[in-house]
């Protein structure tokens, strides 16, 4: 039986504890060796007007082919860096795991933002790590700062992002 994402996903558990494992794997390189040495520059972009998106080294997923379809994920770190509370969506299809960065991880700590849950927007602090099943209503905001977060995603999010 081949591993895929599809197979996963009848064992929430599973699925969950492998993303959770690619995080801490990532974060653990994000603190030793810096944002440098694990982002992929070329191919940083601006989503949805308010996200700075950057993926990770690729490389450094290849241990976790034929646990998971890594090429069908999306591993980057997102930066939030304007007011996007009219931005809450989710994601159809993917699972998520979501940890906030800050001083730990080289990047400024997260002051005035706000993250989503539970039908309301709370105060951000970093080391916090959220997971999202598909579904799940989410989003983030930074309306005198900047908030940036590791997203390891089951699936690429492109089409999938529904604004409620």
């Amino acid at each position: 039986m081949e591993n895929t994402n599809s197979n996963l996903d009848k064992n929430f558990f599973e699925f969950s504890r492998v993303l959770n494992e690619i995080s801490n794997e990532i974060l653990f390189k994000l603190r030793t060796k810096g944002v440098p040495a694990v982002l992929d520059s070329e191919t940083h972009n601006v989503y949805q007007g308010g996200f700075d998106r950057t993926q990770i080294k690729k490389e450094l997923l290849e241990r976790w082919r034929g646990k998971i379809d890594i090429d069908r994920m999306s591993v980057e770190i997102i930066s939030v860096h304007t007011d996007m509370s009219d931005h809450i969506h989710y994601h159809a299809d993917s699972y998520a795991v979501l940890t906030l960065l800050g001083k730990w991880e080289g990047l400024p700590e997260p002051g005035g933002v706000y993250c989503f849950s539970s039908k309301e927007f709370l105060p951000a602090v970093s080391g916090v790590t959220i997971q999202v099943a598909p579904g799940v209503v989410h989003g983030f905001s930074a309306p005198g700062s900047k908030l940036s977060f590791l997203s390891v995603q089951s699936e690429k999010i492109d089409k999938d992002y529904h604004i409620v």
